[in-house]
């Protein structure tokens, strides 16, 4: 066989030998390489489907909490009466005083502050609890300043602690 023959041969069967790579390798890939992009592509779908259902439920969620801590038409002081009034016998608190709110409106700007102080008597854990129920459950506002102070009854010889609490809230 001379040269040319061998050449012509040789080219032929490397055309031969790269359709059969092509017909039982490379389509196989180019197929299995598809359809791995239309399930990346789904699951992107997906998880972007998913988040928007998160996001849904949560704004549901926040929405609920909002409804539950609207005050219903009534005042805030009405509500902030309401709310340790009833809870005052599970915490075992006394209410000595509510002060009118004082409210003060910024110059230079639209908001307004209502600021609401009240007196409780009782053990020191039970005011914590009731002013820590007050501000993570309620929406009156937030707790601007507290303090306390140890009082004497003389007539019965006993101690007694006494929490002044302002709630702050900008409207």
């Amino acid at each position: 066989m001379k040269q040319y023959n061998k050449n012509i041969f040789l080219i032929i069967a490397f055309i031969l030998v790269g359709i059969l790579a092509y017909k039982y390798s490379f389509a196989k890939t180019f197929t299995v390489k598809a359809q791995l992009e239309e399930l990346e592509e789904k699951i992107e779908n997906n998880s972007t489907y998913l988040a928007r259902a998160d996001l849904e439920t949560q704004m549901t969620y926040l929405d609920s909490i909002i409804t539950r801590n609207r005050n219903s038409g009534i005042s805030l002081q009405n509500s902030l009466l309401k709310v340790l009034n009833e809870n005052s016998s599970r915490f075992s608190y006394k209410i000595m005083a509510f002060k009118e709110p004082h409210s003060y409106t910024w110059p230079e700007s639209v908001n307004k502050t209502d600021s609401f102080e009240f007196t409780l008597e009782g053990d020191y854990k039970n005011m914590e609890e009731i002013i820590h129920t007050i501000e993570r459950n309620y929406s009156f506002g937030t707790v601007a300043h507290i303090s306390f102070r140890k009082e004497k009854d003389y007539r019965q010889n006993e101690f007694f602690l006494q929490g002044r609490i302002i709630i702050q809230n900008v409207n």
